[in-house]
């Protein structure tokens, strides 16, 4: 058992970063490769792509918007010829721009065109991606196949348990300085609207008519919305796909889950529960202390100046 970390980060996706592809192509019609100080070239041969939506690196995200809203603003485009407004006719990518327009202006409220989660099983120093072979050559590690193992079984969980985010890549690195790590690139779409466009980029919506399919009711407050759960959820997914080979997880979140040594449940529940009456007696031992410094010190002032 391996005692480490796992981390689940949202990132601005790059294409070119994931695929190691400039935009630039040669003489032949083939991108050109990236080269960046921060990559080793020699591992690159360990990455490994679980998606890929188009032929065309570049033209994934466009793919997926392609395979789900033409018909959709088909439906939309007629409606709105019909009603004397063929000034509202929408294409796919006349939608992916207004997309990129409003997420510029405004990222907190408005949708990025596609997201990305970046997913990592522990670091550099507990999960180390490759080792040196007795030829004195990088090799992908055991920790390195463990970590592709895990992210490849997330790969395929988010997939069947999210029908409403259509995966634009999914590419595992071996090649960095750090630790194995998945880049993970979605477009969330709701996909059935009442009003306007049937089909549409919208996070919290395509959230919403999963849990409704599940028969969840999700409550849409500051504490409690499907974005919220969603997140929470893929968080206990990946714990629970890492605790199957490393150690079991105590607590998840965004940045980093510290990981110990509990088999079990019960295990897991004394431990909080000595954690917890401990952090009431330093609580407990601080207010003393500050009692009596008030009335050693601060009482015997103020009466002074009084």
């Amino acid at each position: 058992m391996i005692e480490t970390g796992l981390s689940i980060r949202d990132r601005t996706g790059k294409i070119d970063h994931n695929f190691r592809l400039t935009k630039k192509k040669d003489k032949d019609g083939n991108y050109i490769p990236m080269h960046r100080t921060h990559i080793d070239e020699e591992r690159s041969r360990y990455n490994v792509i679980l998606e890929q939506a188009d032929p065309d690196p570049y033209k994934c995200v466009e793919r997926v918007y392609r395979d789900n809203m033409t018909d959709a603003l088909k439906d939309y485009n007629t409606e709105q010829i019909r009603k004397g407004h063929p000034e509202r006719v929408r294409t796919v990518e006349s939608y992916m721009a207004d997309i990129e327009t409003s997420y510029a202006k405004d990222r907190k409220r408005n949708p990025p065109l596609f997201h990305e989660k970046v997913i990592k099983v522990g670091d550099k120093k507990s999960m180390p991606s490759f080792v040196y072979d007795e030829n004195g050559n990088k090799v992908l590690s055991e920790e390195g196949k463990k970590s592709i193992a895990i992210l490849t079984d997330y790969y395929h969980v988010f997939k069947k348990k999210n029908p409403n985010l259509k995966i634009c890549a999914c590419v595992i690195h071996a090649d960095e300085r750090g630790s194995v790590h998945m880049h993970l690139d979605y477009v969330a779409f709701s996909m059935d609207n009442k009003r306007g466009l049937r089909v549409r980029n919208s996070m919290s919506g395509a959230l919403k008519e999963q849990y409704e399919k599940q028969g969840i009711n999700c409550k849409n407050s500051r504490y409690n919305n499907p974005l919220k759960n969603w997140t929470q959820e893929q968080r206990e997914i990946v714990t629970e796909l890492a605790s199957i080979d490393l150690i079991l997880p105590i607590i998840s979140f965004s940045g980093f889950a510290g990981l110990s040594p509990f088999s079990n449940l019960s295990g897991l529940v004394s431990f909080v529960e000595v954690v917890s009456a401990n952090a009431l007696n330093a609580v407990a031992e601080i207010i003393i202390i500050l009692r009596k410094t008030i009335k050693l010190f601060f009482i015997p002032f103020f009466i002074a100046c009084y």
